[in-house]
């Protein structure tokens, strides 16, 4: 049964091939929107392509950005510090004002970090990482005074993939958050071939795919 959320901001979203243009859709969940909603896209690939990823981008408000993750990986274990970890809670972006050098000891690749607490204007390494093989993929607003929580959250039964950055300039402040149905990331290419094949559309190709999102509060 679907029942209606009130988002606290404009939500957009478009399907997306990345490395890529997008194709020419987009629209807008503004005020009330069904939960959960499923997005779904088709399209015809003109030439033959082996995108980074695939899936719908969404466009949410700056403060929807504290990131929680639950998925299936490769190893049961990881390190408190691996970004691959199979599960995250409450991760933020963290950005710096430059893509390269040293920014107070806080930006680009930092001795004084962890690899993945360096950052940069999208975001830390953490946060932007793609989250291969979710089960629950969620970016939520800060808990503030009086103002209940906002989360939206892909949820999965491992088939979907997850990435967040934040938006640059043209695009207004805010953060975009990728709900992959396709990723070929994941090592070089050259090495990767014989573990974990990218994928390739031939030209002609019919491309699609499905998400499902929940939004929850305020």
């Amino acid at each position: 049964m679907s029942s209606c959320r009130t988002f606290p901001a404009p939500l957009s979203l478009a399907p997306r091939r990345y490395y890529y243009h997008p194709p020419p859709l987009r629209f807008f969940l503004t005020r009330r929107v069904a939960s959960p909603f499923r997005s779904s896209f088709t399209w015809l690939e003109a030439k033959a392509t082996t995108p980074r990823q695939v899936g719908v981008v969404l466009d949410l408000a700056r403060n929807v950005e504290r990131l929680s993750w639950q998925r299936h990986g490769q190893w049961s274990y990881f390190g408190d510090a691996q970004i691959g970890r199979n599960v995250g809670a409450n991760v933020v972006p963290a950005p710096c004002d430059s893509f390269f050098g040293v920014s107070g000891g806080a930006c680009g690749n930092s001795a004084a970090n962890e690899w993945r607490a360096d950052t940069n204007p999208l975001g830390s390494h953490d946060w932007r990482s793609t989250r291969e093989n979710v089960l629950s993929y969620s970016l939520c607003r800060a808990a503030r005074e009086a103002v209940p929580l906002g989360c939206v959250e892909v949820r999965s039964n491992g088939s979907h993939h997850g990435r967040s950055w934040l938006a640059q300039a043209p695009l207004p402040p805010g953060v975009r958050m990728l709900a992959a149905t396709l990723s070929n990331e994941g090592g070089s290419p050259y090495a990767r071939e014989d573990v974990l094949p990218h994928v390739t559309y031939a030209q002609n190709s019919t491309i699609t795919g499905a998400v499902t999102l929940h939004l929850t509060g305020p």
